[in-house]
């Protein structure tokens, strides 16, 4: 005697049951996926962002602890402010003493460089032939200081004070790729010490 057993499919209401929970399922593995790409996306661009600024940073405290005299003769140091410096060094790979300007622009630390002409005694005409970014996204709210100056016992200079005490420079600077939004800016700060400094002398 054989029994006869009734095979049934899926209800409608287990069918719906179960596309709901898959729908459900699926929205969630997205919702996670998307968050899981915008910590990346996040992560890799603060880290980028840490990395191009530090090597920018690295640089110009490089130019700044190079600061000689120049090919004319003129001090090593011409102008420092906070949000600007200008100086003698040799930043390329020839043997000739260029003058630099360090400055801040458009949110932004730029590095221009004028070559001494040909000549006895060689001379920097007016004006910069090259000029590159350094670091980009830099935060300045006027209230910030970008560069600082100490004298030989490390003490903060401040006011009007004689170029030629200045041996070494602090650069400050805080980099944020986008402000509106979290975490807030990130902050760098360096010291150069100018190595070719102590045999001058330079009245003002």
């Amino acid at each position: 005697m054989h029994t006869k057993r009734n095979k049934k499919g899926m209800s409608l209401i287990e069918m719906m049951v179960a596309i709901a929970i898959f729908t459900i399922g699926i929205g969630i593995f997205i919702l996670l996926f998307v968050r899981s790409w915008e910590m990346y996306t996040f992560s890799f661009s603060t880290g980028q962002s840490q990395v191009m600024a530090s090597q920018g940073v690295q640089k110009l405290v490089d130019i700044i602890r190079n600061a000689q005299q120049a090919d004319n003769g003129s001090f090593p140091l011409v102008i420092v402010q906070e949000e600007e410096i200008v100086l003698y060094a040799n930043v390329d790979t020839d043997s000739s003493i260029e003058r630099v300007r360090i400055f801040f622009e458009n949110d932004a630390i730029f590095l221009a460089i004028r070559k001494a002409t040909a000549g006895t005694p060689p001379q920097y005409t007016e004006g910069y032939e090259s000029s590159q970014e350094i670091i980009r996204d830099v935060i300045q709210d006027g209230s910030s200081v970008l560069f600082s100056y100490y004298d030989e016992f490390n003490t903060k200079l401040t006011g009007t004070f004689p170029i030629n005490s200045v041996k070494m420079v602090k650069i400050d600077i805080m980099v944020d790729d986008d402000v509106e939004k979290l975490p807030e800016g990130i902050a760098i700060e360096s010291y150069a010490s100018i190595r070719n400094l102590n045999q001058y002398d330079r009245s003002q």
